[in-house]
């Protein structure tokens, strides 16, 4: 029998660094081995049985479907890294297996999970060389191998041998960087072993006996995680490793371990490295939340006992959901934790709810999300959070500075940008500037996978660390380093997704960094991001969002979820003006079902339930809790409030508008044979249609009479013209191909409005993730079979029913006879898998942007990338509404439920529909509605005030039935049009009135509101209630204030009540 090794220089790096996988040939080489690259592997796996030892974790494809024979017929393979053949190299590009590659090869799955531990030789161990304890990250059940090598403490197995047919599977030192530390050792001992046992010539042993047993001594003497951790950072210095070798050979053990650190310390030239230890416990991923209370118990249980057993360390957790569980549910940990806090050993960090998603709620629920979660932390613990912790969200929105500042947040900490695929954010540590000013001091922090920091990551962390001041974007880069940078670097450790929290071993870890290296600290969260305000006046500002360059489906996968969201923001903003209104009336105000119903929205806004990446049972829960928890409640609550208002008697039609402009819109209404004094239309599906003008934030009554609405004709068509005062609206079986406004004479379509739909499997994270150039890979067009024509005196309609590929579809195209919108209705009863559906605006407008809406703002998205981070755009968040300008003529598209759009070869389409299949497969397969309406305008954007549609076809006007009548408002006028009032809301500590305006054009401006009742007194104050920043000024009824640019401003009133 030979020896060979598998090493080709063309692969990339995996968990086996290049130079890690340089050093596995190298001792191959010494041992007589052939060097086999990946043209040449399959022609050794078909020859005679031989040893083949993996320099890299990964197998050419074309090699795949040969390992198995290679193996029966007596072949030897000796792996080191990831999960055996959970990746393959094609073209120098690797893809994921996942289950298939193992099970195909070894007839099993060769993973369990991942928890970093120590592995104890067994016996069987022994006798093939592997003599000495390492970290292990990756081991299998026991059960599932033939021979034990090397167990971890829940008895799994770390090394082990499968037997296939005549030949065996080696696998050892399951983890990154398998080489480090004692690795090279282990490698080297293994080695010998097996070539001995073979019978193949290989000279004498590598590594002095001395060496060996002195560290097998060392490990005896429980210095098995020093003796890793100094000989892993040994491996960072040139001649570290053989200098180590050097001083194991003839120091005491002991001391050894000691000056071994010493020299590798100062040849590192590291700066400090603070340590934080902590837990992502995902609210619910792949698996529902009441699962996620119990990893709450576990990773909080163990975090109190490594306390315990160690006085220096600290944990650092956030999500005031997770903390009223154990307070509701686990007592006495929510108490343990309590006096931790108090000795400044536990972190409360995150001062929101939940770390919930940072592109599809509401700015309102993101105010939301801190009101309650700050305020709960306030309750139980005496103080608020200072840092927001949000280290797995898919990207930042560029207003949420203001949001964190307001809310008493000075810190942001995330990891996720490091997941961009081409460009990375160029710094680590950063004040994120919004576009109102707001600044917060961000770190784009490192994440310890293994037990300690490699010198790679110092010197990365101080190349995107500089102290340069200036101001930057993504049109703005920087283009130079700087001489200085930060030294104090953060890492977190301990286990997460599901909970966990460190380790023992890696809080023995820690433990002992700060023993061997004195520059190493453990410290909270709060207390790392505390040291870098020194820098503030020295750190780069990032003037822009935080676009993850990854993970774009997670705009739009899983409607159901996003239409629930959606749906529950825009409605308890809704009952909530309704019930102040009623409260000021004499009503009690329902604080308390407010709260509940906005916390479950909250919970649910979690970054893996609403993006779309949890599993199936997530979402069916979903639509059990928003269904028995927040849309009966607001139901109710608009019930008492209309119930408490109404006077008098005589049949009426009540309608509210939330809105803080007057309005005029369609209203929709169950017909119960009476009709208003305005003309009505019957609609197809038993409605009453009639238009109707509404002042702003009020209550209107309109009196009913018994009576028959207007009825509609009806009849088919080949091709709809649906005219109105304002359109000529022209519609085929595709779509519609023209749009003209008649009061501007303009044609606005240069070709059909269509929905096209694409094939989309993105390499990894199904759900997640869209496919680049998608729009490549078309894979049907909607087509209607028939075409019905709906015309009555409130509006006219074309209803296109037919499919796209194989899923029915309905399509309906309104125009209103007195109303300058034009609305789509469009259902989608989906059915195919990895899909994209988009719907395509080819608009006649030479537009240099998209102007999307965000939260409480508004984003430019450019036509034409200007720099290399915005070629990778071509997928963006946004609300309610994106308008389309090139600033002589306007088109405003206003959604609900949509989140997703994007912009290819110059044409803007919204994203209806992303279908993945992983983690739930059946992601997206089942009926989808969506709202769309169009307006169009001369001027640039602001023109048309485009928030205001937006806001009209999220925020309907609500309607009920009552015997009396309610003629009530709240607000009689808002000054300028660019200032909206988004909530209203009963003072939490008292009987005041507060409101949220925002400015949602970027024009700023002094602002007069005008109430329905005398001002006794106005105040700005903080998003969560508790501090009055600035007395405004009150005449009578009106409040007047300054409003910044794109500034949100909370303002408590005290009014007079009669």
């Amino acid at each position: 029998m030979k020896l060979a090794v598998y090493f080709d220089e063309t692969n990339p790096e995996t968990w086996i660094s290049r130079e890690e996988s340089t050093l596995v040939k190298k001792c191959c080489e010494e041992r007589g081995a052939e060097i086999v690259d990946n043209k040449a592997l399959p022609k050794h796996l078909e020859g005679e049985a031989k040893i083949i030892v993996f320099a890299h974790d990964m197998v050419p494809e074309s090699s795949l479907e040969k390992l198995k024979s290679f193996l029966e017929r007596g072949g030897i393979i000796v792996w080191l890294g990831d999960v055996p053949f959970i990746k393959a190299v094609k073209d120098g590009e690797v893809r994921s297996l996942g289950r298939e590659g193992g099970s195909r090869v070894l007839g099993f799955n060769p993973v369990s999970g991942a928890e970093i531990c120590m592995a104890n030789p067994t016996d069987s161990g022994k006798d093939l060389g592997l003599t000495l304890p390492y970290i292990s990250t990756r081991p299998v059940p026991s059960r599932l191998v033939d021979v034990q090598l090397a167990l971890n403490s829940r008895g799994e197995a770390s090394s082990w041998i499968k037997k296939v047919g005549k030949g065996a599977f080696v696998r050892i030192l399951d983890r990154p960087n398998p080489i480090r530390g004692v690795g090279l050792v282990i490698l080297n001992t293994v080695l010998d072993t097996l070539l001995e046992k073979y019978g193949i010539s290989y000279g004498k042993p590598r590594l002095p006996s001395t060496l060996v047993s002195r560290l097998e001594k060392l490990a005896e003497k429980g210095y098995a995680l020093p003796l890793e951790m100094a000989l892993h950072l040994a491996f960072e210095v040139e001649g570290g490793v053989e200098e180590s070798i050097n001083i194991l050979t003839s120091e005491d053990p002991e001391n050894a371990l000691k000056k071994i650190a010493e020299r590798v310390a100062t040849k590192l030239g590291a700066g400090e490295t603070y340590w934080i230890g902590q837990s992502h416990i995902d609210w619910a991923w792949l698996w529902t939340w009441e699962e996620t209370v119990e990893k709450c118990r576990f990773t909080f249980s163990q975090a109190l006992k490594h306390m315990k057993k160690y006085p220096n360390f600290k944990y650092t957790q956030s999500s005031a959901a997770f903390y009223r569980w154990m307070e509701e549910r686990y007592p006495e940990i929510f108490n343990e934790i309590k006096k931790r806090v108090k000795e400044g050993r536990w972190g409360l960090v995150g001062g929101s709810w939940t770390e919930h998603d940072c592109n599809v709620p509401s700015g309102e629920s993101m105010v939301r999300q801190r009101l309650y979660g700050q305020r709960y932390y306030l309750s139980r613990f005496g103080r608020t959070a200072e840092v927001e912790w949000m280290p797995d969200t898919f990207g930042f929105t560029w207003t949420l500075p203001q949001i964190l500042v307001k809310s008493g947040q000075k810190y942001m900490f995330t990891t996720k940008m490091d997941w961009s695929y081409v460009n990375k954010l160029p710094f680590r540590i950063f004040l994120w500037e919004g576009p109102d000013g707001s600044r917060v001091i961000a770190y784009q922090g490192r994440f310890a996978r293994t037990y300690q920091p490699s010198l790679g990551i110092y010197r990365e962390f101080a190349s995107r660390t500089p102290l340069i001041g200036g101001t930057y974007s993504y049109v703005n880069l920087p283009e130079a380093g700087a001489s200085e940078h930060v030294k104090e670097m953060g890492v977190i450790y301990g286990v997460g997704d599901g909970g966990g929290g460190p380790t023992p071993l890696e809080v023995a870890a820690a433990n002992f960094l700060t023993r061997l290296f004195p520059k190493n600290k453990l410290v909270t969260g709060e207390e790392y991001m505390k040291l870098l305000d020194k820098y503030r006046d020295r750190l780069p500002a990032w003037r822009d969002e935080l676009y993850l360059e990854n993970h774009r489906g997670t705009y739009t996968a899983q409607w159901i979820i996003k239409a629930l969201n959606r749906e529950a923001e825009n409605l308890l903003v809704t009952v909530e003006k309704a019930a102040v209104i009623a409260y000021l009336k004499g009503m009690k105000y329902p604080g308390k079902d407010i709260e509940e119903a906005w916390k479950w929205v909250l919970s649910y806004q979690w970054h893996d339930p609403l993006p779309g990446s949890a599993i199936k049972e997530v979402y069916e829960e979903a639509q059990r809790d928003f269904n028995a928890h927040v849309f009966p409640t607001a139901k109710r609550i608009f019930e008492d409030a209309v119930r408490h208002l109404s006077h008098g008697d005589g049949k009426s039609l009540a309608l509210f508008n939330p809105l803080s402009w007057t309005r005029e819109d369609i209203i929709e209404v169950e017909y119960k044979g009476y009709v208003p004094e305005v003309e009505a239309q019957l609609t197809p599906d038993g409605k009453l249609a009639f238009k109707a003008t509404l002042p702003p934030l009020s209550f209107i009554t309109l009196k009913l009479q018994k009576g028959e609405p207007s009825k509609y004709s009806i009849r088919m068509v080949e091709e709809a013209i649906l005219e109105s005062e304002h359109y000529r609206v022209v519609v085929d079986k595709e779509g519609v191909k023209s749009l003209y406004d008649k009061d501007l004479q303009k044609e606005f379509l240069k070709d059909k409005i269509t929905v096209i739909s694409y094939f989309c499997r993105p390499k990894h994270w199904s759900n997640w993730n869209i496919m680049p150039e998608y729009w490549k890979y078309e894979k049907g067009r909607f087509k209607a079979r028939r075409i019905t024509l709906i015309e009555g005196p409130v509006y006219s309609s074309a209803v296109l029913e037919g499919e796209i590929e194989q899923s029915p579809a309905t399509w309906e195209i309104r125009v209103y006879k007195r109303l300058k919108r034009v609305d789509f209705r469009l259902w989608i009863d989906w059915r195919t898998t990895e899909r994209i559906v988009k719907m395509w605006f080819p608009l006649a407008l030479k537009a240099d942007f998209a102007y999307a809406s965000i939260p409480f703002g508004v984003y430019p998205r450019p036509f034409k990338p200007r720099t290399r981070f915005e070629e990778e755009k071509w997928e963006f968040p946004h609300q309610k509404w994106v308008c389309i300008s090139d600033d002589e003529y306007s088109l405003n598209i206003a959604n609900w439920p949509i989140h997703g759009s994007g912009i290819v070869n110059g044409v803007y389409g919204l994203t209806l529909i992303k279908s993945g299949n992983q983690p739930d497969p059946y992601c997206d397969i089942y009926p989808h509605r969506f709202k769309i309406s169009l307006n169009t305008y001369k001027g640039g954007w602001k023109a048309g005030k485009p928030w205001r549609l937006g806001d009209e076809i999220n925020y309907p006007v609500l309607a009920a039935y009552i015997e009396g009548t309610i003629e009530e408002n709240f607000l009689r006028r808002v000054e300028p049009d660019n200032v909206v009032v988004e909530a209203v809301k009963k003072h939490e500590d008292s009987g005041d009135i507060v409101l949220r305006v925002y400015d949602a054009s970027g024009d700023g401006g002094e602002v007069k509101l005008e109430f329905n009742r005398k001002v006794s007194k106005a105040a700005e104050i903080d998003f969560i209630e508790l501090k009055e920043l600035r007395s405004l000024q009150v005449k009578d009824s009106t409040v007047s204030f300054k409003l910044r640019t794109w500034e949100i401003k909370t303002v408590k009133l005290t009014l007079t009540i009669f």
